[in-house]
């Protein structure tokens, strides 16, 4: 707070923004990974969130899908509104509770998107594999690895992979592996080995790997993409979000888990 909340409420305040005692209800300090894209600090109204939450009874569930906000037992994650690459802090009071949330995952919009790629691309390779055609399954697999590789480093607060800086193969392969020996190390070279069977699979410079390497190369993408979807997970949520569906309920349009932040005031 001491760093960006207090200054900020000092600088509205100089300009006549504020009054002077403010009464500080919440806050929110919205981060992004693009070079020189500073954080943003929203306070009390400004603060959109999506809370999901589990309910004491669903029997307080008006018509028009809005609860009492008496009615939330627990807060189990937010994700702030219409920021969906934005790494956040946020903090509100509910039912006589303080609530500090961090999701520190930057890009989460981004490295979805590639992650899903990525899954198409390891179920072609698959389905090749199946059907005898190692070639192009070692270049389906490529395509695969690096792609979640991609999803994996857009997570972290790192702007060159929002620039050129990170466009070319060699870049991407070797953040990856710096990246990967720390935090994944059983899946840190597979980008670099995948790669070194599309000469032979491709151009037929050498020989391409036989089934049953391909096949432990094909688990070591699925652990990947397991290890990517974990990483993108948001705070709070639950592995399997179907017994979460089960126990909470929402407010919003239908059967949704959400509560919009208007709710929240």
């Amino acid at each position: 707070m001491d760093i960006f909340v207090w200054p900020e409420v000092a600088r509205r305040q100089a300009a006549g923004q504020l009054p002077t005692p403010f009464g500080l209800e919440r806050f929110q300090i919205l981060m992004w990974a693009d070079e020189g894209r500073k954080p943003q600090v929203l306070l009390n109204e400004e603060v959109e969130i999506v809370a999901h939450v589990k309910l004491t009874t669903s029997d307080l569930i008006a018509a028009d899908g809005s609860v009492p906000l008496a009615a939330i037992e627990r807060v189990n994650r937010i994700t702030p509104v219409n920021e969906p690459n934005a790494a956040h802090a946020t903090f509100f009071q509910l039912n006589g509770s303080y609530h500090l949330v961090f999701d520190f995952t930057y890009n989460r919009a981004r490295a979805t998107d590639r992650l899903v790629r990525a899954e198409e691309f390891f179920a072609g390779a698959q389905s090749e594999i199946d059907a005898g055609r190692l070639c192009t399954c070692v270049e389906l697999l490529w395509s695969c690895a690096e792609l979640a590789a991609i999803a994996i480093l857009l997570t972290v607060p790192d702007p060159d992979m929002l620039t050129k800086k990170s466009q070319n193969h060699k870049a991407r392969r070797e953040k990856f592996e710096a990246h990967g020996k720390l935090n994944f190390p059983a899946h840190a070279t597979l980008v670099k080995t995948a790669e070194a069977h599309r000469a032979p699979a491709r151009y037929l410079e050498g020989e391409v790997p036989d089934e049953t390497e391909l096949r432990g190369l094909l688990e070591d993408a699925r652990g990947l993409i397991e290890y990517a979807h974990r990483r993108l997970r948001p705070i709070g949520e639950p592995e399997d979000d179907a017994s979460e569906t089960a126990s909470s309920t929402v407010s919003g349009v239908g059967p949704s888990k959400g509560i919009s932040g208007a709710a929240l005031q």
